[in-house]
C-alpha cells in the first residue's frame, strides 16, 4: 500500500497524476477521477481532455469545461442545450419554443406565423378552422370563430364569406 497522494503502479509507490496527465485508474489521479485515459477535474464528464470535460452527459450542459445540471424554466441560459426544454429566448430557459419574449419561462409574445395561447406559442390556424380571434389566424381574420380568408364577411364558414357585413 502507498502513501497519501501515491499509486501503486507494477509494485512502485508512484506520486498521484495532476489533471489532463495520463491514468489507468482513478486511484491514479489526484482528482480521483481517471476519464478515458486522462486525469480529469469533474467525475460527471461524459469525454475529458486536458483535465477538463469535453462532453457531458444527456442532462447536462458543458459550461467553460464543467458538466452543470440543466436548467429549469425561467433560469438563465446563454443557449438551448443549458435548458431542461431545450429552449433558451433572450438569456431565459423558455418552457415553449417559438417565443420572442419569455421573461420567466412563460411565454409572453411569439415568432412570426405563431399566436400566444396560454403562455404558450402556437402555429398561426388556416381559414376554415376555428380561432377564437384575429391573431390566431393567418389570415389574421377570424370571424364568427372561424379562420377566414376575407374581409368583411358578417358570417365565415370554411374560410369563405356566407355573407357580407354592413
Amino acid at each position: 500500500s502507498c502513501a497519501s497522494v501515491h499509486y501503486l503502479d507494477d509494485g512502485v509507490c508512484r506520486a498521484d497524476e495532476d489533471d489532463g496527465e495520463a491514468c489507468a485508474s482513478n486511484d491514479g489521479c489526484v482528482s480521483s477521477t481517471c476519464n478515458g485515459g486522462v486525469c480529469c477535474a469533474y467525475a460527471n464528464c461524459t469525454t475529458c481532455a486536458t483535465g477538463v470535460c469535453t462532453s457531458c452527459p444527456g442532462t447536462n450542459y458543458l459550461h467553460d469545461g464543467v458538466c452543470k445540471a440543466d436548467e429549469a424554466d425561467g433560469e438563465a441560459c446563454a443557449n438551448s442545450d443549458w435548458c431542461v426544454s431545450n429552449t433558451c429566448t433572450d438569456g431565459v430557459c423558455c418552457q415553449h419554443s417559438n417565443c420572442t419574449a419569455c421573461a420567466t419561462g412563460v411565454c409572453t409574445a411569439c415568432a412570426a406565423q405563431h399566436y400566444l395561447d396560454g403562455g404558450v406559442c402556437k402555429t398561426d390556424l388556416a381559414d376554415g378552422v376555428p380561432c377564437a380571434n384575429d391573431d390566431w389566424c393567418a389570415s389574421g381574420t377570424c370571424t364568427g370563430g372561424v379562420c377566414c380568408g376575407y374581409t368583411n364577411c358578417a358570417t365565415c364558414t370554411t374560410g369563405v364569406c356566407t355573407s357580407c357585413a354592413g
